[in-house]
């Protein structure tokens, strides 16, 4: 099997995740007519593999796309993102259920590496600390002290820059049903969500007697509530374990009415109270909807893609076939076809 791309000549790359097909980090199957693409990366073009590689490993891409949740689906096409990386189009009516907004991921893991990152001059900021402290008492010379103190400055500096941020920074939300206020941090992380017979609510300001809000109101409520309160992102295993959450489920709006229901049982009571794994899930199922509708025009980009590429793959696969053959198996696959 060819490790470049056709087209284009760049690296196809490689998986850990196909046992019988280790190139390709987007592959494209279609259990039904048997075919399987590679990818690329750099040109997008779909690099159709030879006959004897495909059939383990479209099953295999067909079992690991049935395990997963997190993918979205049109009437036609499908694409999902495993945890290794390798992304998954496959061909054909759509599994349910779905959970379409998987790409959050990454964006988790980008607020924790870009913002969390100045949380880290605190132990710096400790570190130095300590070290003046000890050279004083061993009577070092003060020449040593001026680099730690500027070390010193720069962290204490950073961290009051965040610190302020933070509780200085607002937060405009729905108060009822017509007037918005700005919310400060402490008072966000006290909203609560509440369940009621059919569905769910969140009053912004519990102690203060506000109104609960439902519906669409809840919902960008709560929306810009989780992104706020989920500042930092998270690690790659605090992401990992709400994932698993949303999976086990299944259903983005059925997880936040669970929510509601079991939260208070368990001790939540409100929205800084919960875990920051189950913030992240939260985050994620209320940003579900909204995710379908991005991913909406790259699944309608990738089964054009997919019309050009079977319209050559089905020249090249029945190349060596007699014509008798590809009748019959046209007529079984397309029976009203005249």
């Amino acid at each position: 099997m060819y490790s470049t791309c056709l087209h284009c000549h760049a690296s196809l790359g490689t998986n850990a995740m196909v046992e019988h097909f280790a190139i390709g980090r987007r592959l494209a199957f279609d259990a039904a007519k048997g075919r399987l693409w590679v990818v690329c990366g750099k040109c997008h073009r779909w690099n159709l593999t030879p006959l004897e590689e495909r059939w383990e490993a479209v099953e295999e891409c067909e079992r690991l796309y049935s395990s997963t949740r997190l993918r979205s689906s049109t009437d036609n096409i499908g694409l999902a993102r495993l945890r290794e990386g390798l992304e998954l189009v496959r061909i054909g009516r759509p599994l349910q259920p779905e959970i379409n907004a998987w790409r959050y991921a990454a964006d988790f893991r980008r607020r924790w590496v870009t913002r969390a990152a100045p949380l880290a001059t605190a132990s710096v900021t400790g570190y130095a600390l300590q070290v003046l402290l000890q050279s004083q008492f061993d009577n070092a010379p003060l020449a040593t002290a001026f680099p730690l103190l500027g070390v010193i400055a720069v962290g204490a500096g950073i961290e009051g820059a965040v610190f302020l941020r933070r509780s200085l920074s607002k937060l405009v939300l729905p108060d009822g049903r017509v007037t918005t206020r700005r919310r400060g941090a402490r008072e966000v992380k006290a909203a609560r969500l509440d369940a009621f017979e059919n569905g769910w609510s969140v009053r912004m300001s519990p102690l203060s007697g506000s109104p609960s809000l439902t519906g669409n109101h809840a919902i960008h409520a709560l929306r810009a509530a989780t992104t706020f309160t989920n500042y930092y992102g998270g690690r790659k295993a605090e992401v990992d374990a709400a994932f698993d959450v949303l999976d086990a489920v299944g259903d983005p709006g059925a997880y936040i009415t669970r929510l509601a229901r079991v939260g208070p049982e368990r001790g939540f009571t409100d929205i800084g109270s919960y875990p920051n794994e189950i913030r992240l899930a939260l985050e994620i199922a209320l940003h579900d909807d909204v995710e379908r509708r991005a991913l909406a025009g790259e699944l309608a980009a990738l089964e054009a893609e997919w019309a050009m590429a079977e319209e050559i793959a089905r020249i090249a696969d029945n190349l060596l076939l007699p014509h008798s053959v590809t009748e019959g198996y046209d007529a079984l696959i397309n029976p009203s076809a005249p």
